[in-house]
């Protein structure tokens, strides 16, 4: 069962559901549903499918023992979307960052120029349209961060009042506290809702001292990443590892840990033939994580549980962070699998 090309698949992601049996007869077992719906299910006739309630209302990732078994389920966030309001100097760097974290960008602008400036710096999606319009025909999401970087406060409002009403996880505009103050006093005077109002990120970004473009890019996506990370209860799959999954290969995800661990449950990277995709924690846990993935390549073994320990004992000079994690490894069918 290829079950990531199912995720995939779907046209959102969010609060779906997966549950795989760790260890025992049935490990293997996978589950795929929404609450109270099952969308897949490997056996079909899986016990799996018997404890549907309780695994609907268990409201994060986690690994839980249930009828005698171990069992891993994972709640799923979306892949986090950027848009950007503007296509200026900040707005080029803050694509070319995103980039990095394999965020999908979608640019905003009202001037043709602009817009292609946007387009060569590698932006997923541009729209060159006017603000008020692009945004009407853009919905929110709890997966979408916005960032208003337009070249006036007029244009700040003007995205702020289409945003502001919307669903988000995250909104930012930069500016001056001086203009900043000014665009918020306008849209109270307009009745925007000051609790929703209380919400925005303004100025925008961290407190780093950032003056370059560059340097406020950084700002911002640092400010991004703190606001995904907190109270973070979800996993997903980036863009990268959904694409790479059609070819198959051995996916890993950590399950468990315990001790000081460098990712966190549900963390994943994909091993396949040509390479990999993702990463686990480096060092060597990756490269034991690996070693066990050649060796499930290798044989045809469909998945497998182990425990890699991250103890001091290892090695004095490279492991010195401790604890342990178990990894599920679960073999992937390629695209073209029958």
């Amino acid at each position: 069962m290829n079950y990531v090309r199912q995720l995939a698949s779907l046209p959102e992601r969010r609060g779906i559901r997966t549950a795989v049996v760790l260890e025992g007869d049935c490990q293997g077992h996978r589950l795929i549903f929404a609450p109270g719906f099952p969308l897949g299910c490997e056996p079909k006739n899986s016990p799996l499918l018997a404890s549907l309630p309780l695994l609907g209302i268990i409201p994060e990732t986690c690994t839980l023992s249930l009828g005698g078994q171990r069992i891993f389920l994972e709640v799923l966030e979306d892949t986090p979307r950027l848009v950007l309001c503007g296509a200026g100097h900040v707005s080029l760097a803050l694509i070319q960052m995103a980039k990095l974290l394999e965020l999908p960008v979608t640019v905003l602008e009202d001037r043709e120029e602009y817009a292609q400036r946007a387009r060569e710096a590698g932006a997923d999606e541009v729209v060159c349209k006017p603000f008020e319009e692009a945004l009407d025909e853009l919905p929110g999401s709890m997966d979408t961060y916005f960032i208003i970087v337009t070249r006036e406060h007029l244009y700040d409002r003007k995205c702020l009042e289409r945003i502001l009403p919307k669903e988000w996880a995250y909104l930012g505009m930069m500016g001056s506290a001086k203009r900043v103050e000014l665009v918020r006093r306008q849209m109270l005077a307009a009745g925007a809702d000051p609790e929703r109002l209380a919400r925005l990120h303004a100025p925008i970004g961290l407190n780093i001292g950032a003056e370059t473009p560059q340097e406020i890019a950084l700002s911002i996506l640092s400010e991004v990443v703190q606001a995904r990370r907190q109270g973070q209860h979800a996993s997903g799959y980036s863009g990268a590892l959904l694409r790479a999954a059609a070819e198959g290969g051995v996916l890993a995800v950590i399950v468990s840990k315990e001790g000081s661990a460098p990712r966190g449950i549900g963390t994943k990277m994909l091993l396949t033939p040509d390479g990999q995709t993702g990463t686990i924690g480096g060092g060597l846990l990756e490269a034991d994580v690996l070693r066990a993935g050649r060796e499930m390549l290798a044989s045809g073994e469909s998945c497998r549980l182990a425990q890699f320990a991250l103890t001091p004992a290892r090695t004095q000079e490279t492991m010195a962070c401790g604890g342990s994690v178990e990894v599920f490894l679960e073999r992937l069918e390629a695209e073209t699998a029958r």
